[in-house]
């Protein structure tokens, strides 16, 4: 580490960035290239036991700790007293700890190390960003979200030595969770849209063979051709379908995704089947939505807020042949110059994350939030898709692909962005 400068004001800010075992080395080798310091301007005194004169400039170090998610509850789970069901908040503040001390670079024993760490003024922040795994564990993973909020909750007092946040807050990612948000809003926002949608249980479907599951839902929204099933809970386009009216399409382009249809049924069928068995029932409930066009021929629209101000835009449209706009699936991300959109369009953004921010997160500051949205260029409106605020891909790559500097600058401001909230 390079020689600390001489500082008016020096802070230790340590980020555990939490991902899982796949993306672990990616997300690892993300950080790696970040600013170990960070410099902020402040506007107002600070007071400390050394001195009371005003500061215009503070010095902030910076940690990173990349860390398995699934592997902290496991180990909390471990520390936890084993007459308890629930993992302990001290069993995560311990492996916090733990993982701070295997980190510090002190010169003399771990018994000095442990002293150090005790004595210390230590603020903690644990950023979501890579727990795309979050679907396959989506039971512990709520558990070890109430534990960040608890957790959160107990050393939140200035006065103590340590002081935790968590970005986003745990309970605005807990109700992000399950597309079931889109029907709040549907029902209780008034003046925001959604992609028309349903959701599909078990007994709507039970007593209906295949033609008259499809064929209830495409009356449902305006006796549409072709139907999206997706699982409330579900990431990176997992368990979707598009399924036809039809058994056969003309359509060449639709007859990669439209050929399974009975093998896609079958799947919902059995999902839904296991819903009444499941911890969390939504694990195994299904949103049905009409085949949207506009996707395929436009695409999606992201807008991309960081620091609650919109930082980029994005389109993102699926391969020839397909309707799935993940780039895994062949789809195309790139970034949308601010240019393209009129002064409706990015004022009904605005509004709309301003509505999540008065409804979800009032008191809360909102990292980075994502909204996939599909544009309808006549009337100006936006209609929501999904609200990315759990471990959003925010696509910093995309706003200069030939220069890899533009991606690692937005990195450290995202990252700054915490600090300054943290000492406002």
């Amino acid at each position: 580490m390079a020689e600390v400068p001489e500082l008016v004001h020096h802070h230790l800010h340590y980020f555990f960035i939490a991902s899982c075992e796949d993306y672990l080395e990616t997300t690892l080798q993300r950080h790696e290239p970040l600013s170990e310091w960070t410099t902020i301007q402040l506007n107002n005194k600070q007071e400390d036991e050394h001195s009371e004169e005003e500061v215009g400039m503070m010095r902030v170090e910076r940690q990173f700790i990349v860390f398995d998610w699934l592997e902290s509850f496991k180990e909390t789970k471990k520390a936890s007293s084993s007459s308890s069901e629930h993992v302990s908040v001290d069993g995560l503040y311990e492996y916090l700890m733990k993982r701070i001390l295997a980190s510090t670079t002190l010169d003399d024993k771990s018994k000095e190390n442990e002293d150090s760490l005790e004595n210390r003024k230590i603020d903690i922040n644990i950023v979501i960003r890579t727990t795309w795994n979050y679907v396959d564990y989506y039971d512990e993973f709520i558990e070890w979200l109430h534990i960040l909020e608890q957790l959160q909750a107990k050393y939140q007092d200035v006065n103590h030595h340590v002081m935790i946040r968590v970005f986003n807050d745990p309970s605005l990612m807990i109700w992000n969770s399950s597309k079931r948000y889109l029907f709040e809003i549907q029902e209780e926002w008034n003046g925001y849209n959604i992609v028309p949608s349903q959701i599909v249980d078990f007994d709507s479907v039970k007593n209906l063979n295949d033609d008259e599951v499809v064929n209830k839902y495409c009356l449902m929204f305006n006796n549409c051709e072709k139907l999206v099933f997706k699982p409330l809970i579900s990431a990176g386009s997992f368990n979707t379908f598009v399924i036809g009216k039809s058994r056969e399409t003309n359509d060449k382009a639709s007859v990669d995704y439209l050929t399974n249809r009975e093998e896609n049924l079958k799947i919902i069928r059995k999902d839904l089947s296991e819903s009444c068995q499941s911890k969390h029932r939504d694990r195994k409930l299904y949103i049905v939505q009409p085949f949207l066009d506009c996707i395929v021929n436009d695409g999606e629209y992201s807008f991309i807020y960081v620091n609650e101000k919109l930082s980029h835009t994005l389109q993102k449209r699926p391969k020839d042949g397909d309707f799935r706009v993940q780039g895994e699936f062949g789809g195309s991300n790139t970034y949308a110059d601010l240019s393209r959109f009129n002064e409706t369009i990015l004022a009904n953004g605005q509004h709309l994350f301003e509505k999540i921010k008065k409804e979800k997160s009032p008191n809360s500051f909102i990292l980075y939030c994502r909204l996939d949205v599909v544009i309808d260029w006549n009337s100006n409106n936006i209609s929501i898709c999904e609200l990315e605020l759990l471990e959003p891909h925010l696509y910093f790559e995309t706003i200069n692909p030939n220069d890899p500097s533009v991606a690692i600058q937005k990195e450290n401001e995202l990252y700054d962005s915490v600090v300054k909230h943290n000492i406002a």
